[in-house]
């Protein structure tokens, strides 16, 4: 089990953004598809050049603001059963980076091929507000800092390529 400490930042990418990432150090970049079988549950496929894998995963929003989040490995039977029964599915490819202690997933939602929003989120060690710094790749596309109590920009409300792109104009994140 995992308590997570997180925060999230919303980006402008103005075209350049997962170059500036891809040219970070120790980068590691995959395609995530998740799919929500309720608010509280998902599957995702993680795919990268290292390989593949299957996992499903339990999330709560505790009172505090950090999550809990508990995952297990999943077959490929077991995957193909839960995710045909998935209400929302996503797809983003994540640029995973650690940078001065902290965590950071740089995701970018993406449908037919084309990005429709950007978000990145710090995971940060028990205890820690914020990260001291913002990963200098993204620090100048940051157009919002997310408060914990914002469930606007959620992974699962994202999914809709139509609700993302309304609130990512409504905080200038557009491009």
């Amino acid at each position: 089990m995992g308590i997570e400490n997180e925060l999230k930042y919303v980006l402008r990418d103005t075209g350049s953004l997962e170059a500036a990432l891809a040219a970070v150090p120790g980068v590691r970049v995959e395609e995530v598809f998740q799919g929500y079988l309720n608010p509280e549950t998902r599957v995702r496929r993680f795919v990268s050049p290292e390989g593949e894998s299957l996992v499903f995963s339990f999330t709560r929003r505790l009172p505090d603001g950090a999550n809990v989040e508990i995952e297990t490995e999943l077959t490929d039977a077991e995957f193909g059963l839960l995710w045909g029964a998935t209400e929302e599915r996503l797809c983003k490819r994540r640029y995973k980076v650690s940078d001065d202690g902290v965590d950071w997933d740089v995701d970018f939602f993406h449908e037919g091929g084309e990005v429709y929003i950007v978000v990145a989120e710090a995971e940060m060690p028990e205890g820690m507000a914020r990260p001291a710094r913002v990963l200098p790749a993204i620090e100048a596309s940051v157009v919002l800092a997310v408060d914990r109590a914002d469930g606007r920009f959620a992974s699962r409300r994202l999914a809709s390529a139509a609700y993302a792109r309304a609130v990512a104009a409504e905080v200038g994140a557009a491009a």
